[in-house]
């Protein structure tokens, strides 16, 4: 049964909604606090070559991956790479899947299906990265409502 674009729509915008109100939220309770740690973390200039290398690889091996998944194994190879490819790079998955869609290898409902599982599947890997950071688990219960609540509108469009 294909997606209708309301469906679609819901499925994209109301976590991005959810996502900013709870950050929001998150920042005006703990502001100070928030600007303090962030200041700790040592980010890397997105400009270092070395950012866009790694970068341009994950999207290279993704897109590899998911053509082949496609041509091997249909639609199922291209919804479980982007389920998988979501653990590394969801900008990468939805890319690619556009672009195998753009190419009419694969229709553009599988398309915007594979991005809402990479999605939902980038969501869900910071509950995983926190937990392997080391983080106790009072503060992953703290951000486990939170996740919660931003990936429901996007898995009740992938159950329809």
């Amino acid at each position: 049964m294909p997606l209708s674009s309301y469906t679609m729509l819901f499925g994209f915008l109301l976590p991005l909604v959810l996502g900013f109100l709870l950050f929001r939220l998150t920042v005006s309770k703990n502001g100070e606090k928030m600007a303090n740690n962030m200041n700790n973390l040592g980010l890397i200039s997105p400009l270092n070559f070395e950012v866009a290398l790694k970068a341009l690889l994950a999207f290279a091996i993704i897109l590899m991956m998911t053509t082949i998944a496609t041509r091997t194994v249909g639609t199922m190879g291209v919804i479980g790479s982007s389920i998988v490819g979501g653990l590394v790079s969801a900008e990468a998955v939805i890319f690619t899947t556009f672009s195998l869609a753009s190419a009419n290898t694969i229709s553009i409902s599988t398309a915007t299906m594979c991005a809402l599982c990479t999605t939902l599947t980038a969501i869900l890997n910071k509950l995983i990265f926190t937990k392997i950071a080391g983080a106790d688990k009072k503060f992953i219960r703290s951000i486990l409502w939170r996740v919660i609540i931003m990936i429901l509108p996007a898995l009740v469009v992938i159950l329809l």
